[in-house]
């Protein structure tokens, strides 16, 4: 039988991927594992992993959207408006995992 949790960092919760820290996640997973637990469920928010603004144009129309300010390019995860950062810090957390 397999023992599992939600898991937030304990230094920021809901904001783990913007305050990332990964000596502290490092110390969770630790503790987790310690205690048993064998499987995590984690949390990749939106507002995060993929943070698109809306450009408008005249009257208030949209007309673009941005990431981080910025149109989107035509290659890479950015073109999908994903925030590559952010896609790094998954990768380096399923390694810490």
């Amino acid at each position: 039988m397999l023992t599992g949790c939600n898991y937030w960092a304990s230094h920021a919760a809901i904001d783990m991927w913007r305050d990332w820290r990964p000596e502290v996640i490092a110390h969770d997973l630790d503790q987790l594992h310690s205690l048993g637990f064998q499987v995590l469920r984690i949390f990749p928010v939106w507002r995060d992993f993929q943070p698109l603004e809306i450009a408008y144009a005249f009257q208030n129309q949209p007309r673009n959207l941005l990431l981080k300010g910025r149109a989107l390019p035509r290659s890479g995860p950015e073109q999908y408006g994903v925030d590559p950062i952010m896609l790094d810090r998954l990768e380096e957390f399923l390694d810490l995992a």
